[in-house]
């Protein structure tokens, strides 16, 4: 039916989606230039896909979490020229809006692009007077984070805190708090956020925001030391990932059984690890597939397997460069150290064991 359409069908899972030659595309808007309906036409297309992005919050954060994000995948490019739209007619609402909705989307997918975003609506002339500038921020602040410059991710946090009551939007800023200073070292810090984040939450009736406070008080606790205490927070967030059937949730969980489990159970926390990846693989979440990645290498280093070990922190490594997330290879890059530190550091510059003869392998390039 379709074959000499000049309209092509695409099939994504359940949905279809229609195509125009380019050709006609160009046609198309030199007629809509010609009776003077392009920017009406615009203005509707970028309205249309900031309602999506704000969808997508909830979407990404619930159980069909792999469908909201393929669906933003399909449509990043109708996302971006509505964004594009919305910063050339200075329409700051629109261009706050838009990339606050994808703030889970950009954050759990390491989709450094989209925190840009939010620093260019951030600097309109008309930002600060919308009602979207603190859930904005938000955003530009998990940027600064992913980045490294954990310093500007807390103003940003502390900032949203101070102006703004609306509940959704404090929490996102009290876990924005909570995870600058896990990376900062300041246990307590995280311990206090988390729990301020459970109060929150419960009094908003939030329970994904809720589950997210016990994963910073687990984070505290089992990295200060205090297992019983991680155990109970973990036991309370396992009940609400399980009950939002959140895959993120979940995988996050998952996680954390393997970080409490490292050094008396190494088996189980391997296999804990190993649930988180897998989850996260199935729904984009780059930033969880990374971490637990990282977790796996560092046990397969403490329990005799340095050269799988190498080889799996050099593809992690990787995994966050070609993300942008510098935060994240700093911690990996920290985390190889101690490796190196037990292999010794001459042989631990190789990422693959020496040949026969002892001499180095060979890169493509023939160098050693």
């Amino acid at each position: 039916m379709f074959d000499h359409s000049l309209v092509a069908v695409e099939r994504v899972g359940p949905d279809a989606r229609y195509r125009l030659l380019e050709t006609m595309r160009i046609y198309g808007r030199r007629r809509l230039e010609d009776r003077g309906d392009l920017a009406t036409w615009r203005q509707r297309h970028a309205e249309h896909f900031t309602v999506l992005a704000e969808a997508a919050t909830s979407g990404i954060e619930g159980p069909e979490e792999a469908r909201w994000v393929r669906r933003i995948d399909v449509d990043l490019a109708n996302l971006r020229a509505a964004h594009t739209w919305a910063l050339t007619t200075g329409n700051a609402d629109l261009a706050l809006r838009l990339p606050a909705g994808l703030r889970p989307y950009a954050y759990l997918g390491l989709r450094d692009e989209i925190h840009d975003w939010a620093l260019r609506a951030l600097s309109l002339p008309d930002a600060e007077r919308s009602a979207h500038h603190p859930a904005a921020l938000v955003g530009a602040g998990v940027g600064w984070m992913q980045r490294g410059e954990i310093a500007r991710a807390v103003a940003c946090g502390e900032q949203v805190l101070a102006a703004c009551p609306d509940p959704p939007v404090a929490l996102r800023a009290r876990r924005l708090l909570a995870e600058a200073a896990l990376y900062q070292g300041r246990l307590g810090a995280t311990e206090q956020h988390g729990g301020k984040i459970v109060e929150g939450a419960r009094a908003a009736g939030r329970p994904y925001d809720e589950a997210c406070g016990h994963l910073y008080r687990v984070h505290a606790a089992t990295y200060d030391g205090r297992h019983e205490v991680a155990e109970t927070a973990l036991a309370a967030g396992w009940r609400l990932a399980e009950r939002l059937g959140s895959p993120t949730l979940q995988a996050g969980f998952w996680f954390l059984e393997g970080e409490i489990r490292l050094d008396a159970e190494p088996d189980t926390a391997l296999a804990a690890f190993g649930r988180a990846i897998t989850t996260e693989r199935s729904v984009g979440n780059r930033f969880v597939e990374g971490v637990s990645r990282v977790a796996a290498a560092s046990l397969e280093a403490r329990h005799g397997h340095p050269v799988e070990a190498l080889r799996s922190f050099r593809d992690v490594i990787d995994h966050w460069r070609t993300s942008g997330d510098w935060a994240h290879r700093w911690t990996t890059l920290r985390n190889l150290l101690v490796l190196f530190e037990r292999v010794g550091a001459v042989r631990a510059v190789r990422a693959e064991p020496p040949g026969p003869d002892g001499s180095l392998p060979r890169r493509p390039d023939g160098t050693a």
